[in-house]
């Protein structure tokens, strides 16, 4: 695309029970969407559907 080449990824969990988001996120949770979108330069986006989980990444490849 007029972006370049990119590397998707999309992970889905699904427990069988309904699931929630929480109130708050962990340092973890809050790193990794900043690394993402800020020095990755991607796209990070998290739902909590009544299936389970679902997490849905995007970021750019370089050129060696």
């Amino acid at each position: 695309g007029p972006e370049g080449a990119r590397l998707e990824l999309d992970w889905r969990e699904e427990t069988g029970r309904e699931v929630a988001a929480p109130q708050t996120f962990g340092f973890g949770s809050r790193l990794i969407e900043a690394l993402i979108g800020g020095e990755m330069r991607g796209r990070f986006d998290r739902q909590f559907n009544a299936s389970g989980v679902a997490v849905s990444i995007s970021v750019p490849l370089k050129r060696a």
